[in-house]
Formats: C-alpha cells, structure tokens, sequence
C-alpha cells in the first residue's frame, strides 16, 4: 500500500473530519483525501518557494547529493518559475472543493500558529526532510490535534526524519515503511 493509500484509509478508518497536509507539491494526497474521505475540512500548507526546496544542508536525505537538500519529489528541478505554475493548480484545484480545502502559501512552522490548538483531527506531515525543521513542525502541530486525534506523515527512512519522529513521539508511534504516525491520548 502506498503512503498516499494509506493515508486515506486511515483517515477514512477512524472518521477524521477536520485535517492539514504539510507539504503539498502537486496535492496528489489531498486530492485523494478530499474525494475518498469524509474529511469536511483540509488545510493544505506549503511555501512552494525555490530557497526551501534546494539549498546547503547537513544530514540530507541518502537519495539526496550529500550537502545540498534537494526535494525533487523524483522530477527534474523545479525552479520559482515552475513552483508557481505548480501552487496556482493547486489553488485552482483547492478551489473547486469550496470551503472543505485552505491554501496556505508558507511554511508548516509559520501556519501553526493560525490553527487553534485542538482544532484538528490529524495532520500529515510530508514537508523538508531534515531532523531541526521536521522537528520543529512536529513540536508546533501536534498541540493543534485534539485527544484522539492522529499526527502522522512519511520519510521515515531518511535520518533526520526518523530522529525527529523518535524524539518527539517516543514510543507512542508506529511505522509501515516510511510512513510513521501516532494518535494521541
């Protein structure tokens, strides 16, 4: 099963109404959530900016060339030019699913602080890749999710990710290939 498969099945298994996507590129995973879900609410969050998708960086991903984070998502780069062609179809797309899906251009870490602490029902988190700023999103969403509600996301073979997850999950969590999550007491 994909992690976009079982995403949806797991927000379709335990009845999730309300949800943000952290990390969006072309919004596959939101689009599958929206139509296959009974979410009635999506917040879809990404700066689609060139500076956090390819810059110098320490512990990159294996798949990626040592010292230069650079999230291709497996296409060839995509430069600002094409990253804003890309988050206006996004928008476009948002849009035809009227007040069920939110389009926040920033980062995860900035788009914390306009949910209510609470107020979701899971958050999946798939933004960049390395430990200080996955764990700081981590630490910044989690408190927006209410008792019961689940926190999860992928990437959890890349170093950086899998200790952010363990750091700030413990072993409250569990894992089917990459995809890692927990909920909530």
């Amino acid at each position: 099963m994909s992690d976009r498969d079982l995403a949806v099945s797991l927000v379709r298994a335990y009845g999730f109404r309300q949800g943000a996507e952290l990390g969006v590129w072309r919004g596959a995973r939101a689009w599958a959530l929206l139509e296959q879900t009974g979410l009635d609410g999506l917040l879809l969050v990404d700066p689609w900016e060139e500076r956090f998708n390819r810059f110098p960086a320490v512990g990159t991903p294996d798949r990626m060339p040592a010292g230069l984070y650079d999230c291709t998502m497996g296409e060839p780069h995509q430069d600002q030019a094409a990253l804003e062609v890309m988050a206006k179809a996004v928008e476009r797309r948002a849009a035809e699913y009227g007040t069920r899906c939110r389009v926040l251009r920033m980062t995860a870490l900035d788009a914390a602080s306009l949910s209510a602490d609470g107020s979701l029902d899971v958050v999946i988190w798939d933004a960049v890749h390395l430990y200080q700023l996955c764990r700081d999103d981590l630490l910044a969403w989690k408190p927006k999710l209410r008792a019961g509600g689940m926190l999860c996301g992928d990437g959890y073979e890349s170093a950086g990710v899998r200790q952010a997850v363990d750091e700030v999950l413990g072993r409250e969590k569990w894992v089917q290939g990459g995809f890692w999550g927990t909920i909530l007491p």
